[in-house]
C-alpha cells in the first residue's frame, strides 16, 4: 500500500501573529527555517521516493532542505495550496469578527459550501485534495511519497481520506512541520501517525 507523508510548512510571521494566511506568497520566519532544518534531519533516514510540494514560497522553503537530505527533486503542485482566504488574508480572527460579524460567528460550524468573501470554500479545497488522493491511490505498493503543504490542506485531506465530515476538519490540529502518515489500501486509508513534531523538541514555541 502507498504510504503518504503529509507535512505542514514551517512557521511564518503571519503564523506567529495568528493571522489568516491563504495563498499569499509569504516566506518562512527564522523560526520556520530552523523547523525546516530539523524536519530534514528527521526525515533523512526515511525511504521516501517522491516529494510533492505546494508551489507557495513557505512550503517550498520547507521542502528544500528535506529534498537535499533525501536526494530528491521537488515536484510543484498548485493543488496543494492552502485555502484561498480572499478578503480575510492577513487578518486576525478578531479583525474578521469586527468586519464580518455574521460569517465569523458561524464560520467554525458553517457548511463546507460556505465561501470566504473573495476566496474559497472547504468544498473547493476538498475537490483539490480528492484529485490528489485519486492519483496517490494509483502509486505502486510500498512506495512512500511526501507532500509538503499547508495546515488547512492537511486537515481537508484527512477528512477526504478517512471519510470524516468536512465540518470536523478543525479537529485535525496541525503544527508547523508536524509529520502525519496515511497508508492507502484500496479505497480505504489507515492513519499511522498524526501531528508528530518530536523533532522540534527544545525549540521556542
Amino acid at each position: 500500500m502507498p504510504r503518504i507523508y503529509l507535512v505542514r510548512h514551517g512557521e511564518t510571521r503571519a503564523n506567529a501573529e495568528m493571522r489568516y494566511q491563504g495563498q499569499n506568497d509569504t516566506p518562512l520566519s527564522e523560526a520556520g527555517i530552523e523547523q525546516a532544518q530539523r524536519l530534514a534531519e528527521r526525515l533523512r533516514s526515511e525511504a521516501i521516493e517522491r516529494l510533492i510540494c505546494s508551489d507557495l514560497a513557505r512550503a517550498w522553503q520547507t521542502a528544500e532542505p528535506v529534498a537535499q537530505a533525501l536526494g530528491l527533486a521537488i515536484t510543484p503542485d498548485e493543488r496543494l495550496r492552502e485555502i484561498d482566504v480572499g478578503e480575510w488574508e492577513g487578518l486576525t480572527f478578531g479583525e474578521i469578527e469586527q468586519r464580518y460579524p455574521a460569517l465569523a460567528a458561524e464560520w467554525d460550524h458553517a457548511g463546507p459550501e460556505v465561501r470566504i468573501p473573495g476566496g474559497e470554500s472547504a468544498n473547493d479545497v476538498a475537490r483539490r485534495a480528492e484529485a490528489v488522493l485519486a492519483e496517490l491511490r494509483s502509486a505502486p505498493d510500498e512506495s512512500s511519497i511526501l507532500l509538503v503543504t499547508h495546515g488547512g490542506w492537511v486537515q481537508t485531506f484527512m477528512c477526504v481520506a478517512l471519510g470524516v465530515e468536512l465540518q470536523r476538519r478543525y479537529q485535525f490540529r496541525v503544527r508547523n512541520t508536524a509529520v502525519s502518515i496515511v497508508s492507502l489500501y484500496g479505497e480505504f486509508a489507515l492513519l499511522d501517525l498524526f501531528n508528530d513534531a518530536h523533532h522540534l523538541k527544545g525549540l521556542a514555541g
